[in-house]
């Protein structure tokens, strides 16, 4: 579920549905893609505005010990769209491994990149893309002094982006990559193709949203859904999961709308046909 469809659900849903009737198409797109950005600058401005309270977070973080505590802190204090089971699971699977270079396309409110940056104990560097990072100076207050951080704006598949990437690693090869950004086939599967060059033999790459949403499973009116918006992130691991000899995922009910994590452990002997 988006920022913007978070908020929705706050309104009433006679409100809504009013709404839709009374205000043309183009203007409720307008007024909806101004609410992530007002709401983000409201909650930045709240965090910095309460000293005594931003302290009293980050000695809780510090206190955080294990994954659920973690899951715990990052759901109090960012949100994010993971179900408790799916990425305990995938945390756990992710920490076995030790990964030292992390990177997430797509943090939504940072809950999941506040997850993967601190109950993987062994990560020292983290890049996370996105078209705009909310809550950047909060995700920055609760990095460990150790780690070096950096949030690049803009597409996960312009070139410009992808040089930004290239060049902070600097030659290095990330660990593990977190592919949660566009959610159509062709964008997802381009994250794929463009990232995994920057993945080492043997690191982890992972999916959120593989269970195929309720909106395309049984059909419902995209203008009047609530659900979850999976897009076909599913498609795309049906098709490639075959191509490599580790994988494992992470749902609670293949019966569920949308979510659940699946992960591969990269190779790259492994050849991917161009009409994947």
């Amino acid at each position: 579920m988006t920022d913007t469809k978070l908020l929705l659900k706050l309104v009433p849903g006679p409100l809504r549905a009013f709404c839709k009737l009374l205000l043309p198409n183009s203007v409720r797109i307008r007024i909806l893609g101004l609410l992530p950005r007002e709401e983000n600058m409201a909650r930045t401005a709240l965090f910095w505005a309460n000293p005594r309270d931003r302290s009293r977070k980050r000695a809780e973080l510090r206190r955080c010990q294990t994954p659920e505590d973690f899951f715990a802190f990052a759901t109090a204090s960012l949100r994010h769209q993971q179900w408790k089971q799916e990425i305990l699971g995938f945390l756990n699977f992710a920490k076995a491994r030790k990964p030292v270079r992390i990177c997430e396309l797509g943090l939504f409110l940072g809950g999941t990149n506040l997850m993967l940056t601190h109950a993987l104990p062994d990560v020292e560097q983290i890049i996370g893309v996105d078209l705009k990072i909310r809550n950047k100076s909060q995700l920055k207050y609760y990095a460990k002094p150790s780690q070096r951080q950096t949030f690049i704006e803009g597409k996960t598949g312009d070139r410009t982006t992808l040089e930004k990437v290239s060049q902070v690693l600097g030659g290095d090869k990330l660990d593990l990559l977190f592919i949660d950004a566009d959610h159509s086939y062709a964008g997802a599967r381009q994250d794929f193709m463009d990232y995994r060059h920057f993945v080492r033999d043997g690191g982890i790459i992972a999916f959120h949203d593989i269970v195929q949403d309720h909106l395309t499973r049984f059909g419902h009116a995209p203008a009047t859904f609530d659900g979850a918006h999976s897009g076909e992130v599913y498609l795309l691991w049906k098709r490639l999961k075959p191509y490599f000899s580790h994988t494992q995922e992470f749902v609670v009910d293949y019966e569920q709308d949308g979510c659940g994590i699946g992960a591969l452990i990269y190779s790259s002997n492994v050849s991917i046909p161009s009409d994947l």
